[in-house]
């Protein structure tokens, strides 16, 4: 007798009534990406730092004095809401050894371009339940990998995708000089859905 259905037309004399209930609930999963940082320009630097442009003109500079070849690394950012299960994985352009690969301007010559995320510290890897940085993404979806659990909703929290082409690959892309390096690797943010 606590309910009020919206109107006085209605009216029972049973002293129980059952009511079925329909609920959807939407996994929210929302990435955005700078604009600007689509397209990620590789500098010559140490290994898991990200150097700006003048710093990777200096670098190279280094390098034609010490012959100590570079890592080239690049970051892009990117914001992400998420209240569920998801999976991340990649899409190449070109692939080498089963990673994105970067190919030659002025040959048929392929280099590996090794692909990492970092997420914000609500969301965690599903399969170790830590924390999420600098985890090694996969060309195409796996279920058991690169699987990502929210443990608290949160809005337009910081992420971003590092990129780095290790020193013996540089050494191999500096064969090729002057020469360009180019290749586009796709990242699918995939919602589990139950």
């Amino acid at each position: 007798m606590d309910f009020d259905l919206g109107g006085s037309k209605f009216s029972n004399s049973e002293s129980t009534l059952t009511f079925n209930f329909t609920l959807s609930v939407n996994h929210e999963l929302k990435v955005v990406m700078n604009t600007e940082e689509l397209n990620v320009a590789l500098q010559p630097c140490n290994s898991m730092k990200i150097c700006s442009e003048e710093q990777g003109k200096a670098n190279w500079e280094r390098w034609m004095l010490t012959r100590v070849t570079p890592v080239l690394t690049g970051r892009s950012r990117f914001s992400i809401s998420s209240s569920g299960v998801f999976t991340a994985y990649l899409q190449c352009e070109f692939e080498i050894d089963a990673i994105c690969g970067l190919k030659s301007d002025n040959s048929t010559q392929l280099v590996p371009v090794h692909t990492m995320i970092t997420l914000p510290d609500n969301i965690v890897d599903s399969e170790t339940g830590v924390t999420v940085s600098r985890i090694p993404l996969r060309i195409g979806k796996h279920l058991s990998h690169n699987v990502f659990h929210t443990e608290s909703f949160a809005q337009n929290r910081s992420g971003y995708i590092d990129f780095e082409v290790k020193q013996k690959d540089v050494d191999i892309m500096l064969t090729t000089r002057p020469d360009t390096y180019r290749g586009a690797v796709t990242l699918v943010f995939d919602a589990s859905i139950y």
